[in-house]
């Protein structure tokens, strides 16, 4: 949702076009997919093929979770808003140590498309993708590429250290 609300804010004319019609195309497709019978036979026998008895009762329990636990989603939804405050928080703070103020507004809405797309299976965790769309999407509201790569490759870092405590700290424990 913040996802689409960035594309229409800081893409222009036919981007946003093509991005937003695609959209529109695949979300109904996948939500068809996922709650339907056929296409979830289909994906059982095209995609997952031998791998289909490692997801038996997948189904059971998301349509579980939507008819009797819908409060878990909405606190999942939740949670990830926070996340996305909390990252692009970070961010902001980081733009400012560098002497620019892109506004959080519009980190706000960055930050979630660079996690959309970092999902996309190109590199290891998104490396460089997310980094690049980042440098394109800022490029867009006027900050210098230098500078939002600079920021976006600190952000990586740090989060990458704090990961590597966390392991280092839980090993310890172990």
């Amino acid at each position: 949702m913040v996802g689409s609300l960035g594309i229409f804010i800081l893409l222009k004319g036919e981007q946003r076009i093509v991005i937003l019609a695609f959209l529109g195309i695949i979300i109904p497709l996948v939500i068809f997919v996922t709650l339907s019978n056929l296409g979830r036979e289909i994906i059982k026998r095209y995609i997952l093929r031998k791998y289909a008895l490692h997801f038996t009762g997948f189904s059971k329990t998301l349509f579980y979770l939507i008819k009797e636990k819908p409060y878990i989603l909405l606190l999942n939804f939740f949670l990830a808003l926070s996340r996305w405050c909390v990252g692009a928080l970070s961010v902001y703070i980081i733009f400012l140590a560098f002497n620019h103020n892109p506004g959080f507004f519009y980190v706000w809405l960055i930050l979630p498309l660079t996690i959309i797309i970092s999902l996309v299976p190109i590199t290891i965790a998104g490396l460089g993708i997310k980094e690049g769309t980042a440098v394109l999407l800022f490029n867009t509201i006027n900050v210098p590429p230098s500078v939002s790569a600079s920021v976006y490759f600190t952000f990586t870092a740090i989060n990458y250290i704090i990961a590597g405590f966390v392991c280092i700290y839980y090993l310890y424990k172990k």
